[in-house]
């Protein structure tokens, strides 16, 4: 089915303004690139996608055999709802406040391991995931997955989990749990002596019209074990984002308190979030939040907060667009990053940004290719390539590429590279030089534990044998070696001095002579790890692959640059609108173009575990943080 055909039909069933039919008027190519993508299972199974707009139903499709009277599993975007409960609760006069105390609740539980920090967590400790509990749960296979444990058992889910031993202080550490809901919606039923689908159907499902739902209550039932899983159809998931979107009001009556839903959108607990599973999102009180303009391509708006659930089940609000969308769906590979349908295809662009282009497209295999080099001519180009980018102690080899016609010839492996694993090749800028990093060893009976620096030079236009460069190389491995127009080497190792796993160091070339290598500084290098790197051909400012810093959580490194001016290394810069959900890596500088590569999937951000690292090239003139600086 065409999308257009559906946004009318969708027009038609809907109350239509005028500020609708815009946004559908100025979306409908992305819309209809997102119902592609969806079509082409490239985010996984949805089920469902729905997006409201100023209060009104503007689009509503429902996929792979679902329909609008599907109860989906919410997972555990049902924190949301039991957040929602705990605010009516509050309203209701069930509870005083949030900084109520959490164990008189369950006095009769008779919880062990109580001291004085267990005594002190509060409702609102729980709320925003800062319970101080012993608690893990990821991976869901450990042995020592504490929730998976808690469902193994038929005993009572209140005394086990209050019963765990504390790890640290309330309100002092974020650790995401099924154990804060259970325990929130216990407290729920002891303050109204209401079972919690009673107490919901009463204060929110019937003010709301939701009449079809389904607790999943656990072994043993709510009153024993609280609730735990929520099933709701798509439309009452879009009536709970449209309560928040409308401040807590419900044709004129305030179901949920004004202030409820702003410390629940905006609690701004962001730390302790450097797992897969969070992706950027700050919390607040069970609602995900993203407290800062996320990193990769496309930006997002500050002021959106969401439910989340395993699989791909999204409620999320976008007050400053009067937006609420539901997306349901089900994939537990790609379910995390189904925000990215949000960012990309639904919500008004926030910027317009340049998307890199594939380099060499239809020439490169679907393997591991990094590390583009350029000659002078431009006819002509290196790079890496090894079979898997996660395999460990891989061997890579270097290759060649020649443009014929325009075209790219198939790659063959250069003379120098195939025996030995080699990698992060530079061309220099006179072309008469390949520097690369390589484990060969220095001489025939010696076999090489780490990788030094070596070069290839021109004769007779051929390439000479390999030379090892042992000014500068250390007993740790060197890698990616690039020049300025002065000679001056610039490259990253693991030598003794540095700030972390790997850094940036350069080699000053006077009189000739490589002098002792000179660490970057704290202003490109940290205690996680610097990577790849390329200096500009007048040394003016480097750009390289960086991980283990916020800004990328949730994969293995981002690209970043530095300027050097006042004789002086600035601060780094996040390239934000170039960087991927995915690692993007190897960068190279050439003619004013930026060569890298990622293994970012072709129709969107983020792909866990993709395999395929492809080439990439883009303009430096579009990259906003270059732009910025001139």
């Amino acid at each position: 089915m065409i999308l257009l055909v559906i946004i009318l039909m969708a027009c038609n069933s809907a109350k239509s303004s005028e500020d609708n039919l815009s946004y559908l008027d100025q979306n409908k190519m992305r819309l209809n690139a997102g119902l592609k993508a969806i079509e082409n299972n490239t985010y996984g199974t949805i089920h469902s996608v729905l997006i409201m707009h100023n209060n009104d139903i503007i689009f509503e499709e429902y996929f792979n055999g679902w329909t609008e009277d599907s109860l989906h599993m919410m997972q555990s975007a049902t924190k949301s709802v039991i957040s929602t409960l705990m605010g009516i609760a509050i309203q209701e006069g069930f509870i005083d406040d949030v900084n109520q105390k959490v164990l008189p609740y369950f006095k009769h539980k008779a919880p062990e391991n109580i001291n004085k920090w267990k005594e002190e967590m509060t409702i609102e400790d729980l709320l925003t995931q800062q319970h101080g509990l012993k608690w893990q749960e990821s991976p869901w296979n450990s042995p020592n997955n504490t929730w998976r444990k808690i469902l193994a058992t038929e005993g009572d889910w209140y005394k086990s989990i209050l019963s765990s031993p504390m790890q640290c202080e309330p309100g002092t550490r974020f650790n995401y749990s099924n154990a804060a809901p259970v325990l929130t919606s216990g407290i729920i039923q002891e303050a109204s002596k209401m079972s919690i689908d009673s107490f919901a159907k009463t204060y929110l499902f019937d003010p709301l019209n939701i009449k079809t739902y389904r607790f999943w209550e656990g072994n043993g039932g709510a009153k024993r074990n609280g609730s735990a899983l929520l099933f709701l159809k798509s439309r009452d998931m879009l009536k709970i984002g449209q309560l928040y979107l409308n401040n807590g009001r419900w044709n004129d009556k305030q179901i949920l308190p004004k202030s409820w839903v702003k410390k629940a959108a905006k609690t701004p607990i962001t730390e302790n979030h450097r797992d897969n599973r969070f992706y950027r999102f700050g919390y607040g009180y069970f609602w995900w939040n993203t407290p800062e303009t996320m990193g990769s391509n496309p930006k997002t708006n500050t002021n959106i907060y969401l439910a989340r659930g395993a699989g791909g089940q999204y409620i999320i609000v976008d007050p400053d667009n009067s937006m609420v969308v539901v997306i349901t769906a089900w994939d537990l590979q790609k379910g995390n990053y189904i925000f990215d349908l949000y960012t990309r295809y639904i919500q008004p662009q926030v910027h317009k940004t340049t998307a890199p282009n594939l380099f060499a497209e239809g020439v490169l295999s679907k393997n591991v290719e990094t590390s583009a080099t350029l000659m002078p001519s431009n006819r002509e180009f290196y790079f890496a390539k090894k079979d898997s980018f996660y395999a460990n102690n891989q061997k890579s080899t270097i290759y060649k590429s020649i443009s014929i016609d325009g075209k790219w010839s198939k790659p063959e492996i250069v003379s120098f590279s195939g025996t030995y694993s080699d990698s992060s090749p530079f061309v220099t800028p006179d072309g008469n030089r390949i520097y690369f990093s390589s484990n060969r060893p220095i001489n025939r009976h010696t076999k090489k534990q780490d990788r030094d620096i070596w070069y290839v030079e021109k004769e007779s236009n051929k390439w000479s044998a390999p030379k090892h460069l042992q000014v500068y190389n250390s007993e740790k491995s060197e890698y990616s070696p690039t020049l300025d127009k002065h000679g001056n080497l610039y490259f990253g190792s693991y030598r003794d001095g540095g700030f972390g796993s790997g850094d940036i160091w350069v080699s000053y070339l006077k009189n000739n002579t490589y002098q002792t290598p000179i660490n970057l500084g704290s202003n490109l290098n940290t205690n996680g790890g610097e990577w790849g790197s390329c200096i500009s051909p007048n040394g003016d400012f480097i750009i390289y692959e960086a991980s283990g810093r916020d800004q990328n959580i949730t994969h293995d490194g981002d690209l970043y640059i530095s300027y050097f001016k006042n004789n002086q290394w600035s601060k780094s810069q996040y390239l934000g609108d170039l960087n991927s959900g995915g690692s993007d890596l190897s960068p190279k500088i050439h003619n004013k173009t930026l060569y890298f590569a990622s293994n970012r999937h072709e129709n969107f951000k983020v792909e866990m575990n993709n395999n395929n690292v492809d080439l990439y090239s883009i303009h430096l003139d579009s990259i906003s943080a270059f732009k910025k600086h001139d």
